[in-house]
């Protein structure tokens, strides 16, 4: 194995950041990676940017965006050098081809592709659907007229990809773990040049740039270290939190605070942000010194499905809803079906809570009535001028 050592270096500009050493150790086979690295680590997140180039592993490297300079900062206080070791094992590259009887040519193909299979048509002749001129159809030598997008010509070709397999094992301050690549990258292709009415065979030249890039953007998910911060302030739907650029907070980072509520940053200076609050769990509160972490935005759809059984027979609902701050249901307009047939309309607002039941003010065609919510159990009953209907089911 050789070893191969890439340091960099932080310009003088952030002379006080640290040295950081990535050990890149790679197959025999393999020639000294170069590269010119910048990047800034930070004590909630990191990313680096590797900028430049890990060169000549058997052919130009790049490693762009190995990890992104917007997620970690360096910490001011960390002074000693931070080491990433990456380990390649077990890569291979192969060829595979694939043979081609048409090549796009959107210029002059004289035919198009109808559910994989390949049609002549007219070039240059438009129609319209009854068989006129200049509309947006082209007919085909069967007499048929067509909608197409794209056009092709009749010319035999090899496509070749280069597969690419293996892995990556890396260790960061403590942090052990393996990416495995498996990717599928063109090799060569044809293009048609109108100018000189023939295909060019084309090369991908970038090829290892496209593995590296790979390699680097499954490292950063790897590696990456969600921003931690604490809750200073609250007012109203508001919280101020002790974290701001100067952590890699950015406009739109989501925090969930104790498991219990999620933010979302509307306002982001130096050393501190201020967020929204979109969630928060019903009976709980957000309070001073709260621990809130980076994570994924809570997924809410303003969809609802519902069964229900009634004196009507079985039904079953779709419908759009509105949601509160704890995630509940506040107004809905859904359409009920019985046998596969529209039954009727309905729409219902939250008027109360009563212990532990959300209570709504429903209507359908002059059908007014009440409907009771226990999670995601629901008691309705409706009235009209001759009868009424009780029913119940589950709603999502």
């Amino acid at each position: 194995m050789k070893k191969l050592i890439i340091l960099f270096f932080i310009p003088i500009i952030i002379f006080s950041k640290p040295l950081i050493i990535i050990n890149v150790h790679a197959p025999e086979y393999s020639e000294i990676f170069y590269a010119n690295v910048q990047g800034i680590f930070g004590e909630n997140k990191f990313e680096i940017l590797l900028k430049d180039a890990l060169k000549k592993l058997g052919f130009e490297v790049k490693l762009q965006d190995l990890l992104s300079g917007e997620n970690i900062i360096l910490s001011e206080n960390v002074q000693s050098p931070l080491v990433l070791n990456l380990y390649l094992k077990n890569f291979s590259v192969t060829i595979q081809s694939k043979e081609k009887f048409f090549l796009e040519n959107n210029a002059s193909g004289n035919y198009i592709n109808v559910n994989g299979k390949y049609i002549k048509v007219y070039v240059g002749k438009w129609y319209d659907a009854n068989g006129g001129k200049d509309g947006i159809f082209v007919k085909g030598y069967d007499g048929n007229l067509y909608s197409a997008t794209s056009f092709f010509t009749k010319f035999y070709h090899i496509l070749e990809y280069f597969i690419v397999k293996g892995k990556i094992y890396y260790n960061f301050a403590g942090k052990d773990g393996e990416i495995e690549i498996n990717k599928k990258i063109k090799k060569s292709w044809y293009e048609w040049n109108e100018s000189i009415q023939s295909p060019i065979k084309k090369e991908n030249s970038f090829f290892i740039d496209q593995i590296a890039e790979t390699i680097a953007y499954n490292l950063l998910n790897k590696l990456k270290y969600n921003i931690k911060a604490n809750v200073v302030t609250l007012k109203d739907n508001r919280v101020v939190l002790d974290v701001g650029k100067n952590d890699g907070v950015k406009l739109n980072t989501v925090f969930s605070v104790d498991e219990k509520a999620q933010v979302i940053v509307r306002n982001v200076e130096k050393n501190f942000s201020e967020a929204e609050v979109i969630y928060l769990k019903k009976g709980e509160k957000i309070i001073p010194k709260d621990l809130a972490k980076e994570s994924s935005k809570m997924v809410s759809l303003p969809f609802e499905l519902g069964i229900y059984y009634s004196t009507e027979g079985l039904l079953f609902s779709f419908g759009l809803v509105q949601k509160n701050i704890h995630n509940e249901k506040i107004a809905f307009l859904d359409i009920k079906t019985s046998d596969f047939k529209i039954s009727r309309y309905d729409m219902g607002f939250r008027i109360f809570d009563f212990e532990k039941f959300g209570v709504f003010l429903t209507y359908s065609i002059n059908a007014p009535g009440i409907l009771l919510r226990y999670q995601f159990l629901d008691f309705f009953i409706k009235f009209n001028k001759e009868n009424y209907t009780i029913g119940g089911g589950i709603s999502w």
